[in-house]
């Protein structure tokens, strides 16, 4: 699913990288953010009710919080 989606990005000149790893998601992506030399973290967000994300948090708000480089955040 990642390959066909990143396939459909034009990203000829842009250095990226894609991982893939388990876990919590926010922990996941902070730990990757720290071992490695990021410029940006980008990532979507699904748009849940504030009513929703006090209840469950929001990995995204959990990025955006701890990240060692800007978070670019996309709405779905």
């Amino acid at each position: 699913m990642l390959e066909d989606f990143i396939s459909k990005l034009e990203l000829d000149g842009i250095n990226h990288e894609e991982v893939v790893v388990e876990g919590e998601a926010y922990e996941e992506i902070l730990k990757e953010a720290n071992k490695s030399e990021y410029d940006y973290i980008i990532m979507g967000r699904r748009g849940f009710s504030k009513i929703t994300r006090f209840f469950i948090g929001s990995v995204t708000q959990r990025v955006i919080s701890e990240s060692p480089c800007p978070v670019i955040v996309v709405k779905e």
